[in-house]
């Protein structure tokens, strides 16, 4: 078999970046040559310079050592309870958000990039069904929400869904499959998110089979330069949109474009409104809401000092407890300034992560792998959405009801008993047994109550249940 060419022009390329072992199995000979042209024409597309920028800065990041001085909790005017505000404030919030909703100046966008791993799920996220008695998948859910606030405001909200190139042809086809759940096709927008290689503890970009680099999508900080290059940022403005509403296709109990959020993130004039769950105690594994520097930030827990994290005001409140729950309000403005911002101020992060590998004894290079147990051989990039706040001039911050609005899907039930789609299924049955409860109906038993989110967004419409009894003894009843 003839050996592939590789051309002069790709190898010096490599060569120049210290990154010519990608060509080791091309060279052995043994490839086929429809495949090994195929390789070198992905490495061909690949923009090294910018790959070996975001590299070098995530290392950087990583060596820097986190200064406790430099953070400072929230101010107390930057920070609000829907908990605790009255009913005339939340009321000028909501109808502050309804009329922006009104107007088309604000969009909903899900980040769906990711598939369902942990879940023990083949497929994107959004795809992923919580078996609630109607089968709804999560994607379903926020669609309904959002054909919901159509009847509260007269416009339907403007759904963009960030996949990546893993997930975006399957992501679209169910979405055309599913006729967009209701909405509008022309109300809806699809753009992806960029992939990043792995790369060796060393350095090198690592091969996961002999005509394979591995790739994986390059984090919810990706957001920013993917609404740039593909020309999303620029539709959503020739739309007249000014605020987008940014929120993880994982939390089944999202509110999209909740009008009371966005109402208050407009009346407090920020370019960077997030909404937040208080931390149930000091240990929790969640990033806070701060500032760093006089700026706004996001400290994961892992990077906040213990002696912070334990902090306390005079009435034995956390300083450090505003948790971050990834559902923010961003202005356009922002985001434009966001999609220019070089890696030193939106690093890359480093995760170790055991994945498959190139059997250098194949003479194919066939993809192994890894053992169970086998220690991280590899090294990913992945920027955070939040990292970016730094460059907003203030931000605000509403708490919310955990029980309300945060029931993240993220891990097997076989492996924890944290944030899986038991506990997420379970919440949302708590919370329509509340809205039921709230509108005057009884609710016998524990099995639930299913409120289809085209019957209510947030627990309004359901006078129609007062004196009514609902018998959820032997499983949940469904309001569809």
């Amino acid at each position: 078999m003839m050996k592939p060419r590789v051309a002069s022009r790709i190898r010096e390329a490599f060569a120049a970046h210290g990154q010519e072992h990608v060509f080791r199995f091309v060279e052995r000979g043994h490839l086929d040559n429809v495949e090994a042209a195929s390789f070198l024409a992905s490495l061909d597309a690949l923009d090294l310079g910018r790959i070996g920028a975001i590299y070098e800065a995530a290392n950087k990041s990583a060596a820097a050592k986190a200064d406790s001085a430099k953070i400072t909790p929230v101010p107390v005017h930057g920070i609000d309870s829907v908990l605790d505000a009255t009913a005339k404030q939340l009321n000028a919030w909501r109808k502050l958000g309804l009329a922006a909703l009104e107007s088309g100046s604000v969009a909903a966008l899900v980040m769906a990039g990711g598939q369902g791993t942990r879940l023990g799920f083949d497929g994107p996220k959004g795809l992923f069904d919580v078996e609630l008695p109607s089968k709804k998948c999560l994607f379903h859910l926020l669609a309904e929400r959002l054909i919901k606030l159509e009847t509260l405001c007269g416009t339907q909200p403007l759904l963009v869904v960030m996949t990546s190139l893993l997930n975006i042809k399957e992501t679209q086809q169910a979405f055309e499959a599913a006729k967009y759940y209701g909405l509008a096709k022309s109300n809806v927008v699809f753009f992806s998110q960029d992939t990043l290689p792995a790369f060796s503890p060393d350095g090198k970009l690592f091969l996961q089979s002999g005509t394979e680099l591995a790739l994986a999508p390059d984090g919810n900080g990706g957001i920013y330069h993917a609404l740039s290059q593909t020309g999303t940022l620029q539709q959503l403005e020739a739309r007249g949109v000014s605020h987008v509403h940014v929120i993880s296709v994982d939390n089944a109990l999202c509110k999209p474009c909740d009008p009371v959020f966005i109402g208050y993130c407009i009346s407090k004039n920020v370019p960077v409104g997030s909404k937040v769950c208080w931390k149930n105690s000091p240990a929790e594994r969640v990033g806070v809401l701060c500032e760093r520097g006089g700026r706004p930030a996001v400290v994961e827990y892992s990077e906040l000092p213990s002696i912070l994290a334990h902090a306390t005001n005079a009435h034995g409140e956390l300083l450090y407890g505003a948790g971050n729950i990834c559902n923010h309000l961003l202005r356009s403005d922002f985001l434009a300034l966001a999609t220019t911002a070089p890696p030193r101020v939106l690093p890359y992060h480093i995760a170790s992560k055991a994945i498959p590998f190139a059997d250098n004894d194949d003479y194919r290079g066939a993809r192994k792998q890894p053992k169970a147990d086998a220690i991280p051989n590899a090294i990913k990039l992945e920027a955070f959405i939040f990292d970016a706040f730094m460059l907003a001039s203030r931000q605000a911050a509403l708490i919310v009801s955990r029980k309300e609005e945060f029931a993240p899907v993220k891990n097997h039930p076989a492996k924890t008993h944290d944030d899986t789609p038991i506990t997420a299924r379970a919440a949302l049955l708590v919370r329509g047994a509340i809205w039921a409860q709230a509108a005057g109906a009884v609710v016998q038993g524990k099995g639930g109550v299913e409120v289809s989110p085209l019957r209510s967004y947030a627990g309004e419409g359901l006078s129609f249940l007062a004196g009514e009894t609902l018998d959820a003894t032997n499983g949940p009843v469904s309001l569809l």
